[in-house]
């Protein structure tokens, strides 16, 4: 033997067990989720027949849908479980876990991060809104679409109650020049 062909050897030697653990991860996959689904419809199929449902409502008196939360429930399990052991036998749980760690860490920032910067205009605005002489609790502001008494200035949001229903508008809304609410007035009552 040469060595290129020496060579061509030790490749496919690398590739196959690599090809192997991937089909195996596949196969584990998939076992896992038929197992999950079978284990659903079969429990599912048992609690009705056991009508479950009108036995805890019949104690509880409200009604609960075990028969479909709990065979949901399972199968998710019984997926989860497939997809680390798959991940386990290729050797990429730990690495796949540390992603989705980072994924859900770089989530959370972000959702704060836009929260706060939904927060600070309203805050801001509040403070302007309680500024204004007339805009108070208990005075009466006009719109096109609103005519309501203004009941709360809070620091995001007030709270507007007209004879129908109560509004609450984010304080940012109150004071821009388009104003969701129209061109309004607030005079005392």
């Amino acid at each position: 033997m040469n060595g290129e062909e020496l060579s061509q050897l030790n490749v496919l030697g690398e590739i196959n067990p690599l090809l192997t653990d991937i089909g195996i991860a596949i196969i584990i996959l998939l076992l896992g989720f038929i197992i999950g689904k079978i284990t659903g419809i079969i429990l599912e199929k048992i609690l009705i027949e056991l009508q479950v449902d009108k036995g805890l409502k019949a104690i509880r008196k409200k009604k609960l849908q075990v028969r479909k939360g709990l065979p949901l429930l399972i199968s998710i399990l019984i997926y989860a479980a497939a997809v680390v052991l798959a991940l386990t036998h290729l050797g990429i749980l730990e690495t796949v876990l540390k992603a989705i760690a980072a994924l859900a860490i770089l989530i959370i920032v972000g959702s704060m991060f836009l929260w706060i910067a939904n927060l600070l205009p309203n805050i801001i605005a509040g403070f302007k809104l309680r500024s204004r002489r007339n805009f108070t609790e208990n005075n009466v502001i006009r719109s096109k679409l609103v005519e309501g008494k203004i009941k709360r200035i809070g620091f995001l949001k007030t709270r507007i109650e007209s004879n129908e229903d109560t509004l609450i508008i984010p304080n940012y809304s109150l004071t821009k020049k388009k104003s969701p609410i129209g061109k309004y007035s607030v005079a005392k009552k």
